[in-house]
């Protein structure tokens, strides 16, 4: 979710985020360039337990940013798939799940 300029800089809990989306659970994230070089640093966090379930840092050469953003992506789906089974019992599982 990208904050408007006003706004840049100033911390934001992503507990109201999660309430404004409708989530529960948020990836949040930068990206820093340098050069030919780009490192994409990720956060996934459950904002109802308030803590992070894993965080990543990719270092890469720009080439196919597209590649990189598919990576980043199925990883973290990938690790809250697990997340969820191992924490949420299956009958409070929604049957459902719009991706954003």
């Amino acid at each position: 979710m990208k904050r408007p300029p006003s706004e840049k800089g100033k911390p934001v809990k992503v507990q109201n985020v999660a309430e404004d989306l409708g989530v529960r659970y948020i990836l949040e994230g930068g990206v820093q360039r340098s050069g030919e070089r780009v490192r994409i640093t990720a956060q996934l966090i459950d904002t109802i337990a308030g803590h992070h379930i894993c965080s990543e840092r990719y270092d890469r050469q720009m080439g196919d940013i597209f590649a990189l953003h598919d990576e980043i992506t199925m990883k973290n789906l990938s690790k809250l798939h697990l997340y969820v089974q191992k924490c949420v019992p299956p009958e409070k599982v929604k049957k459902t799940a719009t991706l954003y």
